[in-house]
């Protein structure tokens, strides 16, 4: 339907649909309840698969403060009796807590390995854990002798250790302009 002010468009996007049921299988480190408790989508409220996503994206992050950094979470949608009712099933893998064995430092041609070692936060012989890599990535921009860092994961010498790699890109320091 055209209109003096420009083009009107109807939209109809369908039923929206309500998670009646969120269940949460296969977690042994955390409960269901405190996982529901942290989720953005909650049950009885409409569906959002953005929403959901997310909360997918907090729980990997729970688990990798955890030591668990191969966790893997599955969603399956089910559909309802209800003809605009859903359930959420979030399966939990939580794989093995992982430890790390090495550290080892990539690229740093000036900067020598024991400025770089004393930033991190996180150790060889300790379980991972992704907030003490935040922290020392952290430790590690605030001196402002890199350009970037790139963080990688090498096997280790057992299923759960794995090497962390940092591969430095070193900036321009101590120049006088």
């Amino acid at each position: 339907m055209r209109t003096r002010n420009g083009l009107k468009i109807r939209v109809d996007e369908g039923i929206r649909f309500r998670a009646e049921r969120i269940q949460i299988v296969g977690a042994t480190l955390f409960t269901e309840e405190y996982l529901k408790s942290v989720m953005v989508q909650k049950e009885g409220e409409p569906f959002d698969g953005e929403t959901t996503q997310a909360d997918l994206k907090l729980m990997g992050a729970l688990y990798k403060q955890k030591a668990h950094l191969f966790a893997r979470i599955k969603i399956d949608i089910g559909f309802t009796e209800n003809e605009n009712g859903c359930t959420v099933l979030l399966t939990v893998d939580e794989g093995l807590p992982i430890s790390i064995e090495r550290v080892e430092i990539r690229g740093n041609v000036k900067t020598v390995d024991k400025v770089i070692r004393r930033e991190l936060r996180l150790l060889p012989g300790e379980l991972y854990d992704g907030s003490k890599l935040e922290e020392s990535l952290s430790n590690l921009r605030r001196l402002s002798y890199f350009k970037g860092i790139k963080t990688d994961f090498t096997a280790g010498s057992a299923e759960d250790r794995r090497n962390l790699v940092l591969e430095m890109e070193e900036g321009e320091t101590g120049q006088i302009g």
